[in-house]
């Protein structure tokens, strides 16, 4: 299917975007590109880290310096 198809398909079916628009085809194309970078995200691998010490120190009213120790 076009993205003009599905947008009207969509449309049709009185689905909405977001922000309660009607689709048009370069809407469905952004959200098919978020919903691939989405995907992309959630497949990596997570990253562990071990070992990790945290120490906060109040220089000044105003400031936090943060040392991470791995």
């Amino acid at each position: 299917m076009t993205y003009n198809q599905i947008a009207s398909y969509l449309n049709k079916e009185g689905i909405t975007t977001t922000r309660g628009k009607i689709w048009s085809n370069g809407g469905v194309h952004s959200a098919e590109k978020k919903m691939e970078k989405r995907f992309a995200r959630q497949q990596r691998e997570e990253i562990k880290i071990k070992d990790m010490n945290i120490r906060f120190e109040a220089k000044s009213k105003w400031s936090i310096v943060l040392y991470v120790k791995t």
